[in-house]
């Protein structure tokens, strides 16, 4: 009995505590609310701004990634380009072998044209002695004539005949009766023939641009 009385009574001392309580803290319990309010808002602005950051960190870690990727590719690049440049000098380096071997042999050439120049001067040398000697071979049957430029005929203006022809400086031709080329050759000059013999026959014409001599020969 004395058990049940002092659990009655403990039992209403507790509930007296629990009214008390409740009538004490209804104030503290809307602070308790209001403040539990504004931690949940806290919260969710934190939990918020950690998503973002958490954002933040993936797109820099997966931006990392491809830099690293870049990067890998771009050593690649310069790994290619060194290559590249390593063969380039490599074959400079032959080019200009072979340029130095190709300026020497041209060198030689350039010698040698020099030779190959002066030999035509001294065969061209040769070739004017040989005319003059021929000259002296061919024996005079008449008088040296001097003739102008212009149009010439055997049998009117000198006599049909064989004659060393020499001492032009241009185009000297000689046509038949007939108008047929017989003789279309540059007298004298740089390019041009010393002499010339020819048989002239009875109404030859000839075309000479510059004037030059004839002598008979036999």
């Amino acid at each position: 009995m004395k058990k049940r009385i002092i659990s009655l009574a403990l039992a209403l001392s507790l509930v007296l505590a629990l009214v008390s309580l409740s009538a004490c803290n209804n104030g503290e319990l809307e602070t308790l609310k209001l403040e539990y309010s504004e931690l949940q808002e806290r919260y969710e602005e934190q939990k918020e701004a950690n998503d973002e950051l958490i954002e933040e960190r993936d797109d820099l870690q997966s931006e990392n990634v491809t830099l690293k990727d870049s990067n890998e590719t771009l050593e690649d690049t310069v790994s290619e380009r060194d290559r590249t440049i390593s063969t380039l000098n490599t074959e400079a380096g032959r080019n200009r072998t072979r340029i130095e071997e190709l300026e020497g042999i041209l060198n030689e050439i350039g010698d040698h044209e020099g030779l190959v120049t002066e030999l035509k001067d001294e065969i061209s040398g040769l070739e004017s002695q040989r005319d003059s000697l021929r000259s002296d071979v061919i024996k005079i049957a008449g008088e040296p004539k001097r003739f102008p430029a212009g149009h010439l005929y055997a049998g009117k203006d000198f006599p049909a005949d064989r004659y060393r022809i020499y001492n032009g400086s241009s185009n000297f031709a000689v046509y038949s009766s007939s108008g047929r080329l017989q003789v279309n050759i540059i007298l004298g000059g740089r390019n041009g023939l010393t002499e010339y013999i020819y048989t002239f026959s009875e109404g030859d014409e000839v075309q000479a641009r510059s004037a030059f001599a004839m002598v008979p020969v036999e």
